[in-house]
């Protein structure tokens, strides 16, 4: 791979644990990174799946990795298509014949600000069926402090929407 691999959340189920962040790919030194997700072995840590994902150029990073109780994973970052978007990716956890699947089911992006926008954080709330991320807003290079960012993408069998992000100053 060219330029950095960075590994930032993991998240695990019985049998495996999901390792998320990004990768160089084979993209020159400097033109970003994917997305990336991995599903390991517990036992040992064998590769048995993995997943990327370049939406852009520029970095996509993966900040946080859960699960909901179906087995399909939530990767919560950013990309920098135009500033720092904020992203959140679904991604299907199959078995078919034998062979693990880690994908794409829907891929939310959001650029709130003219500011850096990016979610560090988030989890899986089964109950609402919502996924909650959170993250910043950063304009502190333009005089504007960096703010909290929390949204609540729900999960439909078609599509997500997005509600009102809470935004707190």
């Amino acid at each position: 791979n060219y330029g950095s691999d960075c590994a930032w959340s993991v998240d695990a189920d019985n049998d495996y644990i999901y390792v998320g962040g990004h990768d160089g790919g084979q993209m020159p030194l400097g033109s970003g990174g994917r997305m990336r997700l991995e599903k390991r072995q517990k036992s040992d840590g064998a590769l048995v799946a993995k997943f990327v994902n370049y939406d852009n150029p520029g970095a996509n990073v993966v900040a946080a990795v859960r699960l909901d109780k179906a087995g399909n994973l939530y990767l919560a970052g950013h990309d920098v298509a135009s500033g720092a978007r904020l992203r959140v990716v679904k991604v299907g956890n199959t078995v078919v014949d034998g062979e693990h699947k880690l994908s794409l089911l829907w891929n939310y992006t959001n650029d709130p600000t003219e500011f850096q926008d990016e979610f560090l954080g988030g989890v899986f709330d089964d109950q609402t069926n919502s996924f909650y991320a959170v993250g910043y807003t950063d304009g502190q290079h333009s005089g504007v402090l960096p703010r909290w960012r929390i949204e609540r993408i729900t999960d439909t069998p078609l599509a997500p929407t997005q509600d009102e992000p809470i935004v707190l100053e």
